[in-house]
Parts: C-alpha cells; structure tokens; sequence
C-alpha cells in the first residue's frame, strides 16, 4: 500500500492529496463504495445503541438514588468527565483531529497530538485532585456541607477518567477519518455496560445511598479504561499500517494544536453551559440532579436525529469547504449537509416538548424517583429540547469555521453565548423563582452560539434550493406537536396505559410531520444524492 503524499490534479488544476494510509486501508475492508448515508447508517445505529445503554444506567441512577442530595452530590461529581467525555469525543479535540486526518498522516498525528494535550492535562488535573473540595463548592455553591462533601469524595474517583477520554479521543478521531463508524460505535457502548455492571453491584452490596454513589464513581473509571482499551485494538485493526509510515511534520503537529485550543472553548459551549446551569439550579433541592437526568434523555433524540449523522458528515464538510478556498460559491452540498440535520431535530425538538412528562414518567419514576422529582424533571426536559436544532447544526458550522481559518473568533462568541446562559438562567432565578430558568439559560445561549457561528459561514452555503425543505419541516413540527399534545391529553382522559399514549403520541407526530415533507421529498432526496456523491480528498494548501 503506498504511503505517498504526492498531490494529483483534478480536472479544475486544483491539487489534492490522495486518500492518507488511514483512508486507503478501509478499500481492503470492503468500504471504499460506501457513501454518506451508509456511513451516517452506521454512526447512527452505534450512537444509538450507546444512547440506549446510557439511559438504561441513568435509569438504575435514578431508581437506586432518586433526586435528593446524594444524588445531586454524584451529578456534581460526573458533571465534569461527563463534559469532557462529550468535548473531546464530540467535541473539539474529534472534531479538529478528524479534519487534520483526513489530509494527513493520520495514526501519527493522531498519537502525537494526543500525547501532547495529555502532558497539559496532567498537571491541572493533579491540581483539581488535590482541590477537590473547593472544586465540589465552585461546581455546585448551593449544596449542603454534607453534600459538598461527599460530592469532593466522588470526584477523586471520577475525575481521572478524564485521562482516558482524551486517549479515545485519538482514537476515535483516526477511526472516522478513516470512515469507519460501525464498530467504533461500540466503544461508548462498552463504558456504559461497564457502568451497568457497577450499579448492580451497587444494588447487591451497597448498604447505603453514599455507597451506591460510590459504585457507580468507580463504575465510570472502569468504564473508561475499558473504552479506551476497545478503541486502541480497533485503530491498529481497522486501519491496516501502510508499508512506509508517513510521519507528520512539525507545523501539522503545531497547525492542528493552534486549530485545536481556540475551538475547545467552542466546542464546549453545551457542556460549559450545563456547568453554569448547575451551578444555578444548585439553590433549588433537587435542582442540579433533576438538570443532570433531563439532560440525559435529551440525548436520545439528538443520538437518532443528528448525532450519528454530523459524525459522518464531519470528513465530508471539510473536504467541500476545502475545495472553495475564498468561498465566492455556495455550495449545493454545504447547504445541505447543514441543513439534514436541522430537517430531523426540529420535528424531534416538537415531540419531545409535547410528550416530556409522559416520558419522564414512563422512563424515571420508580423507586427513589418519585412524582415530585418527575415533575421537576420533566419541566426541565420541555425547555431543553427546543434547543435540540441548534446542538444539531453547531458541528458542521464548527468544521467550516475550522477550515476556513476563522477559530480565532471562536473563543469571543462562545463567551458571548455562555454569558448570555449565567446571565439569563441567574437572572430569571433571582427574580422569578422559576425552577426551568436554568435550563432556559441554556436554550438561550445555544441557539445564540449556532447563530454566531452561522454568520462566517453563511455565505459558503446556498440555501435557495433547500428553504422549501426547512419551511415543510418547521411547519410539520407544528403539526407534529400539536398532535402528540391532542394524543397526550386524550390519552390521559381515557385512562390509556403510559407506554400506549406514549407510542401512539409519536406515531400522530411522525405521521403530521411526514405528511407535510411529502411535497419535497424530492428535494431531501437529491439532498442525500448529493452528499453521496461528493469526494472525499482534501487539497493540500488548505489541511
């Protein structure tokens, strides 16, 4: 297999730079004829089965702990690896890795930026450690002492996984600049069965509230140690070594290290507002664990609407915001690899608005988990999924700003986006009360941060022809809401079963939505046929 870099002019003179050993491996794996929807298939399907096994062990949480103050200690103590989990596999560090993969040597660069950012790490993370404490008061200032302190306990367990999401997070990104997404798919699967198996042990041998937290701590850790070691057998399976190895440069390490550090922040925005939002939401009982669940079953639908489908496009958008350097263009595929996966959360962000505490209360409410803290919950859940387009649309935005060479201005509009989140979220607190203002912050800041993000790359985009798709979805989620309302209500006057009114409250949405896509079905075809046919090189004077 050769290892070469040597460009190849296309029929435009543009040089590009042949698929990377990491890309020409997956041809003797059968995938060279694969396209983006058979990629975002596979993408889709893992993420989901991850989203199912995360659900299922945030319902034992919730059985086992309920939302009173051990659990909204442990909330606390997962809210960081949780965020960093998210950041560096979804976030940041996959994002620009994937990007910087797809025109490079991928294993090398892939190892020495990982190594590198593990050195920085280090230390800070040595430091929380040993501040653990003070660390559990700035996360959640409105705790109990006791609280506070068990929270500080839980995070010496919690907070070295950090260590091991960063090291998947190498590892993953090689896989899917490589477009290999279904077994990789596996490897969150396998820290959430790891976490499963910690909370019955917990149910079996813990004899308190406090030990129960303890196991499923030490279940995290666990878990990422064994994810980490699953994606690292997966990287030299699946990605055949070439016959020479193609090591990067010192300016591609340091290119995809300056990418790296001013879109951390900005990819960070969701995690670091569900930060700032639990750092409200901390001065009402119950409030940081009752945020922490609700976050929890919004990423069931983000999993089945975009999650798998940005995953796939990710490679894809790099390489078409790469081949129109000076962007004079729109471009028919940008457009539409932006807007697939808005078509999808909108109607999903309707659904899950109108059946939040059929939901809530079909999945949370046993044991510990009692009609209060489902309420609670389930009005959290109502305002956060209106932000489920704007999460959606943030990655693909986040690859052309990477591109495109805009990450300096990253850094400004994400502390634009998360100031708006403390603002709004403690303002509406101190002044009204309201339990849902924390997570009203959030909404706000997203959809503020997808905007801002959206203004540089907007005129890379033609949306002509996809705005009758985006008007047929957002007048379908109408539709889509208000019948899964009419069916929610009806449902509870007739004494239907949970399970019953839930099913038939989606079915009446998918069924409003799909009839009013049904006039451009056509377009979001031709939408997909183009993303399949894009090419998957990249030019050398822009990666």
């Amino acid at each position: 297999m050769r290892a070469s870099c040597a460009a190849v002019a296309d029929k435009g003179g543009k040089q590009r730079v042949p698929l990377p050993p990491v890309l020409s491996g997956r041809a003797e794996c059968g995938l060279a004829a694969m396209g983006f929807a058979q990629h975002a298939a596979f993408a889709t399907c893992g993420t989901l089965l991850s989203r199912l096994l995360g659900f299922a062990r945030d319902a034992a949480l919730a059985w086992l702990l309920g939302a009173g103050g051990t659990a909204d200690a442990l909330s606390v103590a997962l809210r960081l690896p949780y965020a960093f989990r998210k950041l560096l596999g979804e976030g940041a560090l996959s994002l620009t890795l994937t990007v910087a993969c797809s025109a490079g040597s991928a294993p090398a660069l892939a190892a020495l930026v990982t190594r590198r950012l593990l050195v920085l790490v280090a230390p800070w993370l040595l430091i929380a450690l040993a501040a653990a404490p003070a660390l559990a008061f700035v996360l959640a200032p409105g705790l109990d002492s006791s609280c506070c302190a068990l929270a500080a306990q839980l995070l010496y367990l919690t907070l070295p996984y950090i260590c091991f999401a960063l090291l998947t997070a190498g590892f993953m990104a090689r896989l899917h600049a490589g477009r290999h997404f279904a077994l990789p798919g596996m490897v969150p699967a396998v820290f959430n069965l790891t976490v499963l198996l910690a909370a019955g042990g917990a149910f079996l041998f813990a004899g308190s509230a406090e030990a129960c937290a303890s196991w499923f701590a030490g279940g995290v850790l666990a878990g990422g140690a064994a994810q980490w070691a699953l994606a690292g057998i997966l990287a030299r399976c699946c990605a055949p070594r070439p016959a020479a190895v193609l090591l990067p440069s010192p300016q591609e390490v340091r290119r995809t290290l300056a990418a790296f550090t001013p879109g951390l922040m900005s990819a960070a925005v969701p995690q670091l507002a569900f930060l700032l939002a639990a750092m409200v939401a901390s001065v009402f009982e119950g409030g940081p664990s009752s945020l922490f669940f609700a976050e929890r079953l919004l990423e069931f639908p983000l999993a089945i609407s975009a999650v798998g489908i940005n995953l796939a496009l990710t490679p894809l958008v790099a390489a078409l915001t790469a081949q129109d350097p000076s962007g004079s263009t729109g471009s028919d595929a940008l457009a539409a690899a932006f807007v697939l996966p808005l078509l999808l959360t909108l109607p999903a962000a309707a659904g899950l608005a109108a059946c939040a505490q059929t939901v809530v209360s079909l999945l949370l409410e046993y044991g510990a988990f009692d009609a209060e803290a489902s309420g609670q919950t389930a009005q959290l859940l109502a305002v956060l999924s209106l932000s489920l387009p704007a999460c959606a649309v943030v990655r693909p935005l986040l690859v052309i700003n990477h591109v495109t060479g805009s990450g300096r201005q990253l850094a400004g509009r994400a502390g634009i986006a998360l100031g708006v989140v403390l603002l709004s979220g403690y303002g509406l607190t101190v002044q009204h009360a309201l339990f849902c203002a924390p997570a009203a912050g959030v909404c706000a800041g997203l959809w503020l941060h997808a905007f801002l993000l959206w203004l540089p790359a907007r005129h890379r985009m033609d949306l002509r022809s996809v705005w009758p798709v985006l008007l047929c979805s957002g007048v379908g989620s109408l539709a889509a809401w208000g019948a899964a309302s009419a069916s929610i209500r009806y449902g509870g006057a007739a004494g239907w079963s949970l399970p019953f009114t839930l099913g038939t409250a989606v079915a009446a949405g998918v069924l409003a939505w799909g009839a009013l896509m049904l006039p451009v079905a056509s377009r979001v075809r031709r939408m997909v046929r183009q993303l399949n046919g894009q090419p998957e090189a990249v030019p050398c004077n822009r990666l």
